[in-house]
């Protein structure tokens, strides 16, 4: 067995299979189907595996596991090592469910019998990879992070089992959007490939693969075919041009010129790699659907969208097949097809596509609420943002008329999306501390000690080990407190807020108003509102105004002739209100949110006509959503105000670190370094401010509501964040605003969602 060990360390596969075979009938003339000859019987499977041949190497495997059932019983850590085995060819061959059952009852063998070893760990990981192609990220990032562990407990940190570790745990964060971390944590796995087996090692290969595409989603892609191209041409050299992992070096190269528009350089690498993969593989395999739908992704692109269409469909139905309905790669399939119909003008069709993948990534959204970070669940947001910040809301704009039911899937929308980017960062922290659970108020208290000596760590030796371990800390017990706060899960229920509860809330002489825009595809920012009174059957969708019809108002004029009925008031009311009209009787309730270009706007103060304005007309009253007309808040037990105005935004920086030295426990020191002084330059102190808050204070404190204002060098960040868990019924904040359009926010990522992930 030694010299086909030592032809599969460097990767000549074939070679290593002929002294395998060779050895198996030695040992079966010499020794007969022993221990020793179910070895053999495994590492024959596990070069036919390496040469992508896995009905033989299946087959190898499968005989091993009889012939060990036969020697050691069921209840055997070698009948679990034989069952990791063949879950590994299954996963290769795209069968998650066979992957699955193999690996989960291996996991149970191990740790009926307490075994915590290597296979152990592996057993882990692989649970992990399993989890993560079913898209059931919470089990995935649980059980790579477990076999992380134990290697590097086992193995120590430069070694191959951990490196291993580090790459499944990268392709989560890849998939997941924390490129960042994907980026460092792959880096660190090359080192110690690289500093195990030198630089030309398939280990190495794989990583440099993966390295590519997290740079492609960065869009360094200078970088990222660099490490594409080094990946392919270690994988020729070693394992010969027709080996699958050539394929996926070709796939990846063919996405790398896809997202720089090249797209006939793309459509050639994925028609190689397609040819490679349909010689070992049959249609049924997950790299020949993620081919595929790339293919399709580049008709798309070139306006083709018959191909489109074709390509996706069969992409599709692959993914359906081999992954079951909740998988990412099948949404996204769907989200695909959907989209291209849209393209095509058949609604119909794009509906039945449409409709299925953003009710998945709805549910896969309420799901990563319980398990994902802060920062985690943000990226993961930004990944599937395309369905409901374009997909759904064009479609139904453009079918709203011809189907009433649109006017309801936009306002529900509109909803989920405001859900997702107002209340999802700071759901944990307000549902912890305002509990009354001491041991979760603990644990929070102390995760923010901890990072504040992380913040202390920083300043010393950003690179400190002890500063990465309290990282890992700080994540875990993040992690923690978020699975353990009931009234935190309770939220969930703020994300599932239909137009029928709005409908339900209101009362006769009551309207709501949901504004909402789309981002056209000839590029225009189309606003409309989604208007819904009592006795509504469904909400009105109502078209108003382009922004850049707006934003030319407001570039152009001062706030006073904004709101002058005689200046520019009038064009402002006639974009915004005039169409409104029909629907509202004077003297009506009006519940409205604003959007986008509408929050520079005062716009319950606009003119109605020369000499009355909305408010005037109207009960005017501004909400961040109209969902907050369904749920029932509790009575609040405390009044409490907390108003700034009048800053100082020119303080001397010591000033200033000393104003905020008594809001935290951080020293002047230690903070210097993470003041920016740039941000503060050019803006200017506003007197009025001032006035403002103290007028407000005049009104609240004769009325027993705790008033604190904060002005001068005292309403600084450090005063701001204090307030967190003390009961602020109200906060008030007059200072300068500064806004970037929708549309040139979202339109970097519109087109970045479409594809499958890449494999490695």
């Amino acid at each position: 067995g030694q010299m086909g060990a030592y032809y599969a360390g460097l990767g000549q596969h074939e070679r290593a299979l002929e002294h395998y075979l060779s050895d198996l009938t030695l040992c079966e003339k010499a020794a007969g189907r022993d221990e020793q000859y179910a070895v053999i019987l495994n590492n024959i499977a596990t070069e036919y595996g390496d040469l992508a041949d896995y009905p033989n190497a299946l087959q190898y495997n499968q005989e091993s596991l009889a012939l060990r059932k036969q020697l050691f019983g069921e209840q055997h850590q070698e009948y679990a090592a034989a069952l990791d085995n063949i879950g590994g060819v299954y996963l290769n061959m795209g069968d998650n469910a066979q992957a699955f059952a193999c690996f989960d009852k291996a996991r149970e063998i191990y740790e009926r019998l307490g075994i915590r070893d290597g296979m152990y760990a592996m057993t882990l990981s692989n649970l992990g990879s399993v989890y993560d192609e079913f898209g059931d990220y919470k089990r995935a990032e649980d059980y790579m992070l477990k076999g992380m562990r134990l290697r590097k407990q086992l193995f120590g940190e430069v070694s191959v089992e951990y490196a291993n570790s580090l790459n499944n745990i990268a392709t989560f964060y890849l998939e997941t959007g924390d490129l960042e971390r994907a980026r460092d944590t792959n880096l660190r796995a090359l080192s110690i490939f690289e500093s195990v087996y030198g630089k030309d090692h398939i280990e190495s290969a794989s990583t440099m693969s993966n390295l590519g595409a997290v740079y492609e989603d960065l869009h360094e892609y200078d970088l990222a075919e660099r490490y594409h191209r080094q990946a392919l041409d270690i994988r020729q050299r070693v394992l010969g041009a027709n080996h699958t992992d050539c394929a996926i070096s070709l796939n990846n190269l063919g996405m790398l010129h896809d997202r720089k528009h090249d797209y006939h350089a793309a459509l050639k690498y994925y028609a190689q790699a397609l040819n490679i993969y349909k010689k070992h593989f049959d249609e049924r395999s997950s790299h020949i659907a993620t081919t595929i739908n790339n293919i399709g992704g580049v008709y798309d692109a070139l306006g083709d969208y018959e191909h489109a269409a074709e390509y996706y469909g069969k992409a599709c139905e692959l993914f359906y097949d081999l992954y079951g309905e909740h998988h990412p790669n099948y949404v996204t399939a769907l989200s695909n097809v959907g989209f291209t119909y849209y393209e095509m003008g058949d609604y119909k069709k794009a509906e039945q596509y449409l409709l299925r993948s953003y009710d998945r990534h709805k549910t896969q959204f309420l799901q990563s609420l319980e398990f994902m970070t802060e920062s985690q669940r943000e990226k993961y947001w930004e990944s599937i943002a395309f369905e409901f910040e374009f997909s759904i809301p064009n479609l139904a704009y453009d079918c709203y008329q011809k189907d009433s039911r649109y006017t309801g899937i936009a306002y529900d929308n509109q909803l989920f999306y405001k859900g997702a980017l107002l209340q999802s960062a700071d759901a944990v922290k307000r549902s912890i501390l305002e509990s009354g659970d001491d041991r979760l108020i603990g644990e929070w208290k102390a995760l923010n000690d901890l990072r504040k000596e992380m913040v202390r760590l920083h300043e010393r030796d950003p690179k400190s080990a002890t500063l990465a371990e309290y990282e890992q800390q700080a994540e875990v017990l993040e992690k923690h407190i978020t699975q353990s706060s009931a009234v935190y899960r309770n939220n969930r229920q703020l994300w599932e807020t239909k137009w029928q509860d709005i409908r339900g809330a209101l009362k006769q002489h009551q309207t709501a108003i949901e504004f909402a825009s789309v981002l056209r595809k000839d590029g225009d920012m189309m606003y409309y509102a989604l208007l819904l009174r009592a006795d509504d059957e469904h909400p009105h969708l109502i078209p108003l105004f382009e922004e850049s019809e707006v934003a030319a108002v407001l570039q152009a004029t001062t706030p006073d002739e904004q709101y002058d009925y005689n200046q520019s008031g009038w064009r402002l009311f006639r974009s915004i209100w005039s169409k409104l009209l029909p629907y509202l009787h004077y003297g009506d309730t009006v519940y409205y949110a604003a959007t986008g270009v509408l929050h520079q706007i005062a716009i319950e103060t606009l003119p109605f006509n020369a000499t009355e304005s909305m408010a005037s007309m109207f009960r005017m009253v501004r909400l961040s959503s109209t969902r907050e007309l369904a749920m029932h808040h509790a009575p609040s037990q405390r009044s409490s105000a907390a108003l700034y105005g009048g800053i100082y935004y020119d303080l001397e920086l010591d000033d200033l670190l000393a104003q905020s030295e008594s809001y935290t426990s951080l020293s002047i020191a230690s903070t210097r370094a993470v003041v920016d002084e740039s941000m503060r330059a050019g803006v200017h102190y506003l007197p009025g401010t001032k006035r403002e808050v103290e007028a407000i204070s005049a009104i609240l404190r004769p009325n027993h509501i705790n008033t604190r204002v904060y002005t001068s060098g005292a309403a600084n960040e450090e005063s701001f964040k204090a307030l967190s868990g003390r009961h602020t019924n109200i906060l008030h904040v007059a200072t300068h605003g500064f806004y970037w359009t929708d549309s040139t926010a979202r339109e970097q990522r519109y087109f970045s969602q479409r594809m499958a992930m890449p494999g490695e």
